[in-house]
């Protein structure tokens, strides 16, 4: 245990409390855009307080049921859902007592994650990983290229605090990164003596530091710790996470006209934990009602420039 002293009297340092960020995400109709949440937690009031009731919570929808899912929630189990979601909102409006920290949905079209930004990140992500002797991992590094770019983009909305706390950065998986993400690669440098054994996570971390550190202009993010991705069943915020873009997308769908029992169920729970949640002409004008492939009306992107933030702030 670390020192220092304080008035004269040597007392225990205290670390500050690492800080998960859950990130989780669902696309608009032909992927013209999509949602995608962030869910700022303490690490230790997530593991102490939020994992065990809704591990308690999740055992009331049934002995089938393995996580919460937004697509999942009707109107026999929708008051257990209030409760997980309840949770996690009550947290975040403890700690905004504190500091201005805030869960944020974002709406983006897809366009925003191409052209000369992302083309910057890529080229030093892929070409990182080449100096370290890595050529096959162009998908993953695509992957994690878009997610920087989507925390350049709303990490303000998240905070604009200059945290002393670290970033711990969950991910829903996708594509079975997660797995990449941990596999332990051999390494090789013209500096290194011999190849080094290193988790991908680890190498991903450091890229992301140093990335947010070179990007203009600044945003006032703090050291990441943990840049992984996990499978959503092992992780309750990731399906919180899940459960707010959910919710975000199915108020959309109601406020633009497509209104059924689900979307009004859905909608009804949203307005209860953000009473304010309205479209602005500038979001509205920038989405349009099409068709999926089985002719059900669904919400598309219709602004390639769209970047749009709703933020979850309890006062």
């Amino acid at each position: 245990m670390e020192f220092e002293m304080k008035n004269n009297i040597l007392v225990p340092k205290t670390e500050p409390v690492p800080m998960l960020v859950f990130v989780d995400e669902t696309y608009l109709l032909d992927r013209t855009g999509f949602l995608q949440s962030a869910m700022p937690i303490p690490l230790n009031i997530y593991s102490q307080q939020l994992v065990p009731q809704s591990s308690d919570l999740l055992r009331q929808l049934g002995q089938d049921a393995k996580e919460f899912k937004g697509s999942a929630v009707k109107a026999g189990n929708a008051n257990i859902y209030r409760q997980f979601l309840a949770a996690f909102i009550n947290v975040s409006a403890h700690i905004s007592d504190h500091a201005p920290v805030f869960p944020i949905v974002a709406v983006d079209a897809s366009g925003i994650y191409s052209g000369k930004n992302y083309d910057w990140v890529y080229k030093n992500v892929t070409g990182g990983l080449a100096n370290m002797g890595i050529h096959d991992e162009d998908q993953l590094a695509a992957e994690f290229s878009r997610q920087v770019l989507w925390i350049y983009n709303h990490y303000k909305k998240i905070t604009n605090l200059k945290l002393t706390n670290e970033l711990l950065l969950c991910f829903d998986n996708k594509h079975q990164y997660a797995e990449r993400m941990q596999a332990l690669r051999a390494m090789t440098n013209d500096k290194l003596i011999a190849p080094t054994l290193w988790q991908l996570e680890d190498a991903m971390r450091s890229f992301a530091n140093t990335l947010f550190a070179n990007l203009d202009p600044k945003i006032p993010i703090p050291r990441i710790d943990r840049f992984q991705f996990r499978w959503s069943p092992l992780e309750f915020g990731l399906q919180a996470a899940d459960l707010l873009c959910h919710l975000i997308y199915c108020g959309i769908k109601h406020e633009m006209g497509i209104a059924d029992d689900n979307t009004q169920l859905k909608a009804g729970i949203l307005k209860e934990v953000m009473p304010a949640f309205a479209l602005d002409p500038a979001l509205t004008n920038s989405l349009a009602i099409g068709k999926d492939n089985q002719g059900r009306d669904d919400i598309r992107c219709t602004n390639p420039h769209l970047l749009s933030t709703f933020q979850f702030s309890p006062q």
